[in-house]
């Protein structure tokens, strides 16, 4: 760890306090390996799967409506939001989807897990259930160490914007203050592909699973 790492974990435990700073810690781990999460989530649908046309088709719309929901947000955020060395911010996005609500990539992504476990079909309710609350943890302690550091970053502009945009649950009051930031198609491509390729993949995978095996 640098020096500048270490005066910046510092910046964060007096601003956190030190027991929210462990909470904070552990957001950072969760932070780190937040792209290998969904593996033993999809490893189970996998195995388990059954095919119901209705719940199928239920899952896949909370698929496509999260995914829709991160590229839209990706638009504005950028490749940034796939940083797995710990959170990086130039400037504070206030635009776009972050207008309603602090964490649109988290909320899409519990929609694409959750889309998943549902249309997979695995000891339904119980198991879309069971993975809806685990991602509810691991992205309110992510959330928890991303707002520690940006806290510390945009000490100014963070604690209004904090205070009246809620984390997970959309607001229906739109956040007044202006921004540059402007939606790009081309910015949210280069940073999604990847997502759509994953996910056509992970869809034909479990479909072939369902109707063949």
């Amino acid at each position: 760890m640098g020096s500048c790492d270490y005066c910046h974990k510092v910046k964060l435990m007096k601003n956190s306090g030190f027991c929210c700073f462990f909470i904070v810690s552990a957001g950072e781990i969760a932070f780190r390996i937040r792209g290998f999460t969904p593996i033993p989530l999809f490893l189970i649908c996998l195995y388990f799967c059954k095919f119901d046309l209705e719940l199928f088709l239920v899952g896949l719309s909370c698929v496509a409506v999260g995914e829709l929901l991160r590229f839209y947000s990706a638009g504005f955020l950028g490749p940034s939001l796939r940083s797995t060395e710990g959170a990086r911010a130039d400037k504070l996005i206030i635009a776009g989807p972050y207008r309603i609500i602090r964490n649109p990539i988290y909320v899409g992504n519990m929609s694409i897990y959750l889309g998943f476990a549902v249309l997979s079909n695995v000891f339904f309710p119980l198991f879309p259930s069971l993975i809806l609350l685990f991602f509810i943890i691991i992205y309110g302690a992510i959330s928890k160490y991303e707002e520690a550091f940006l806290r510390v970053t945009f000490p100014a502009s963070y604690g209004a914007f904090h205070n009246s945009v809620p984390a997970f649950i959309p607001s229906l009051k739109v956040y007044p203050a202006k921004s540059t930031h402007v939606f790009s198609a081309f910015r949210a491509w280069t940073t999604e592909k990847s997502t759509f390729m994953t996910l056509a993949l992970s869809l034909g995978g479990l479909s072939l699973k369902m109707l063949y095996f």
